[in-house]
Protein backbone atom coordinates (compact mmCIF):
# COMPACT_ATOMS: atom_id res chain seq x y z
CA UNK A 1 0.00 0.00 0.00
CA UNK A 2 3.14 2.48 0.93
CA UNK A 3 4.69 1.84 -2.12
CA UNK A 4 1.29 2.79 -4.02
CA UNK A 5 0.94 5.70 -2.51
CA UNK A 6 4.88 6.83 -3.30
CA UNK A 7 4.41 5.73 -6.73
CA UNK A 8 1.10 7.49 -7.28
CA UNK A 9 3.34 10.57 -5.58
CA UNK A 10 5.99 10.68 -8.01
CA UNK A 11 3.50 10.47 -10.97
CA UNK A 12 1.70 13.86 -10.25
CA UNK A 13 5.48 14.90 -9.09
CA UNK A 14 6.22 14.10 -12.40
CA UNK A 15 3.37 15.54 -14.20
CA UNK A 16 3.68 18.98 -12.58
CA UNK A 17 7.50 19.09 -13.89
CA UNK A 18 6.04 18.02 -17.09
CA UNK A 19 3.56 20.80 -17.37
CA UNK A 20 5.51 23.33 -15.78
CA UNK A 21 8.40 22.80 -18.51
CA UNK A 22 5.78 23.28 -20.46
CA UNK A 23 4.84 26.48 -19.49
CA UNK A 24 8.08 27.74 -19.02
CA UNK A 25 9.16 27.35 -22.58
CA UNK A 26 6.06 28.77 -23.94
CA UNK A 27 6.63 31.25 -21.92
CA UNK A 28 10.34 32.13 -22.86
CA UNK A 29 9.29 31.40 -26.81
CA UNK A 30 6.83 34.12 -26.43
CA UNK A 31 9.72 36.44 -24.45
CA UNK A 32 12.02 36.00 -27.20
CA UNK A 33 9.10 36.87 -29.93
CA UNK A 34 7.75 39.66 -28.09
CA UNK A 35 11.44 41.21 -27.41
CA UNK A 36 12.09 40.63 -31.79
CA UNK A 37 9.03 41.96 -32.34
CA UNK A 38 9.42 45.28 -30.02
CA UNK A 39 13.40 45.49 -31.28
CA UNK A 40 12.14 45.76 -34.86
CA UNK A 41 9.10 48.23 -33.92
CA UNK A 42 11.33 50.07 -30.95
CA UNK A 43 10.79 53.93 -33.48
CA UNK A 44 6.46 53.25 -32.93
CA UNK A 45 6.85 53.48 -29.53
CA UNK A 46 8.45 56.56 -29.22
CA UNK A 47 5.81 58.43 -31.92
CA UNK A 48 4.39 61.75 -30.06
CA UNK A 49 1.00 63.19 -30.54
CA UNK A 50 0.38 65.52 -33.10
CA UNK A 51 -0.26 69.21 -32.30
CA UNK A 52 -4.24 70.41 -31.75
CA UNK A 53 -6.23 70.40 -35.04
CA UNK A 54 -3.60 68.77 -37.27
CA UNK A 55 -5.44 66.43 -39.61
CA UNK A 56 -3.26 63.00 -39.21
CA UNK A 57 -2.74 60.84 -42.92
CA UNK A 58 -4.17 57.25 -41.41
CA UNK A 59 -0.38 56.03 -41.74
CA UNK A 60 0.55 58.44 -39.16
CA UNK A 61 -1.89 57.52 -36.35
CA UNK A 62 0.09 56.32 -33.46
CA UNK A 63 -1.01 53.15 -32.20
CA UNK A 64 0.95 52.28 -28.63
CA UNK A 65 -0.06 48.84 -28.73
CA UNK A 66 0.85 47.96 -32.18
CA UNK A 67 4.50 46.38 -31.09
CA UNK A 68 2.24 44.31 -28.63
CA UNK A 69 -0.08 43.19 -31.72
CA UNK A 70 2.34 42.14 -33.41
CA UNK A 71 4.55 39.92 -31.49
CA UNK A 72 1.00 38.57 -30.30
CA UNK A 73 0.46 37.65 -33.95
CA UNK A 74 3.84 36.51 -34.22
CA UNK A 75 3.23 33.96 -31.35
CA UNK A 76 -0.20 32.59 -32.77
CA UNK A 77 0.87 32.57 -36.17
CA UNK A 78 3.95 30.24 -34.91
CA UNK A 79 1.95 28.38 -32.42
CA UNK A 80 -0.50 27.40 -35.18
CA UNK A 81 1.78 26.31 -38.12
CA UNK A 82 4.42 24.28 -35.52
CA UNK A 83 2.00 23.09 -32.57
CA UNK A 84 -1.78 23.03 -33.60
CA UNK A 85 -1.89 22.17 -37.65
CA UNK A 86 0.70 19.05 -37.24
CA UNK A 87 -1.66 18.28 -34.43
CA UNK A 88 -4.62 18.41 -36.26
CA UNK A 89 -3.47 16.95 -39.18
CA UNK A 90 -2.15 13.92 -37.11
CA UNK A 91 -5.67 14.01 -35.27
CA UNK A 92 -7.51 13.48 -39.17
CA UNK A 93 -5.25 10.70 -40.29
CA UNK A 94 -5.22 8.70 -36.70
CA UNK A 95 -9.03 9.13 -35.61
CA UNK A 96 -11.58 7.55 -38.07
CA UNK A 97 -14.12 9.96 -39.60
CA UNK A 98 -17.01 8.35 -38.00
CA UNK A 99 -15.45 9.08 -34.60
CA UNK A 100 -14.31 12.86 -35.58
CA UNK A 101 -18.35 13.43 -36.82
CA UNK A 102 -19.13 11.74 -33.41
CA UNK A 103 -17.36 14.05 -31.40
CA UNK A 104 -18.00 17.16 -34.11
CA UNK A 105 -22.03 16.75 -32.83
CA UNK A 106 -20.86 16.44 -29.37
CA UNK A 107 -19.44 19.71 -29.40
CA UNK A 108 -22.97 21.37 -31.83
CA UNK A 109 -25.13 19.94 -29.18
CA UNK A 110 -23.37 20.51 -26.23
CA UNK A 111 -23.71 24.69 -27.63
CA UNK A 112 -27.43 24.36 -28.03
CA UNK A 113 -28.06 26.68 -25.36
CA UNK A 114 -26.19 29.61 -26.91
CA UNK A 115 -28.24 29.23 -30.18
CA UNK A 116 -31.68 28.89 -27.65
CA UNK A 117 -30.94 31.48 -26.07
CA UNK A 118 -30.01 33.88 -29.75
CA UNK A 119 -33.44 32.73 -30.70
CA UNK A 120 -35.25 34.19 -27.94
CA UNK A 121 -33.63 37.24 -27.39
CA UNK A 122 -34.60 37.57 -31.09
CA UNK A 123 -38.24 36.83 -30.68
CA UNK A 124 -38.00 33.28 -32.43
CA UNK A 125 -39.95 31.38 -30.33
CA UNK A 126 -40.00 28.30 -33.11
CA UNK A 127 -36.46 28.24 -33.79
CA UNK A 128 -36.13 28.31 -30.37
CA UNK A 129 -38.51 24.92 -30.13
CA UNK A 130 -36.74 23.47 -32.82
CA UNK A 131 -33.35 23.83 -30.79
CA UNK A 132 -34.76 22.71 -27.84
CA UNK A 133 -36.20 19.76 -29.61
CA UNK A 134 -32.67 18.91 -31.47
CA UNK A 135 -31.15 19.22 -27.95
CA UNK A 136 -33.06 16.72 -26.04
CA UNK A 137 -33.39 14.05 -29.33
CA UNK A 138 -29.51 14.27 -29.61
CA UNK A 139 -28.69 14.06 -25.68
CA UNK A 140 -31.02 11.06 -25.28
CA UNK A 141 -31.30 9.05 -28.63
CA UNK A 142 -28.07 10.46 -29.94
CA UNK A 143 -26.18 8.79 -27.06
CA UNK A 144 -25.30 12.23 -25.40
CA UNK A 145 -24.76 13.97 -28.55
CA UNK A 146 -22.47 11.77 -30.09
CA UNK A 147 -25.15 11.21 -33.45
CA UNK A 148 -27.31 13.07 -34.91
CA UNK A 149 -30.74 11.24 -35.34
CA UNK A 150 -32.81 14.78 -34.57
CA UNK A 151 -30.81 15.84 -38.11
CA UNK A 152 -30.89 12.81 -39.98
CA UNK A 153 -33.61 11.26 -39.30
CA UNK A 154 -36.46 13.85 -38.06
CA UNK A 155 -34.57 16.42 -40.83
CA UNK A 156 -34.31 19.13 -37.68
CA UNK A 157 -32.23 21.63 -38.39
CA UNK A 158 -30.11 24.09 -36.50
CA UNK A 159 -30.79 27.74 -37.23
CA UNK A 160 -28.85 30.78 -36.88
CA UNK A 161 -29.89 33.82 -36.62
CA UNK A 162 -28.29 36.88 -37.74
CA UNK A 163 -29.41 40.55 -36.15
CA UNK A 164 -27.77 43.29 -38.00
CA UNK A 165 -29.16 46.94 -38.62
CA UNK A 166 -28.69 46.13 -42.05
CA UNK A 167 -30.04 44.28 -44.64
CA UNK A 168 -28.78 41.22 -43.44
CA UNK A 169 -30.79 40.86 -40.81
CA UNK A 170 -32.34 37.70 -42.04
CA UNK A 171 -32.51 34.32 -40.76
CA UNK A 172 -30.23 31.60 -42.58
CA UNK A 173 -30.76 27.71 -42.54
CA UNK A 174 -27.64 25.99 -41.81
CA UNK A 175 -27.51 21.94 -42.17
CA UNK A 176 -24.23 21.01 -40.53
CA UNK A 177 -24.07 17.38 -42.33
CA UNK A 178 -21.89 14.48 -40.83
CA UNK A 179 -19.89 13.89 -44.03
CA UNK A 180 -18.35 17.76 -43.71
CA UNK A 181 -16.58 16.58 -40.25
CA UNK A 182 -13.38 18.20 -41.07
CA UNK A 183 -11.01 18.85 -37.93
Amino acid sequence: MNSKKTTMGQIKKSRAIFLGTILLFCAAFFMVEASLCLAEDKNISGTKDPPQGEIIDQDEVPDPLEPINRAFFQFNDKLYFWVLKPISKGYKWVVPEPIRTGVKNFFVNILMPVRAVNCLLQGKPRHFGNELARFFINSTAGVGGLGDPAGNALKLEIWLTISFPSEISEVERVTIKPAAAEM
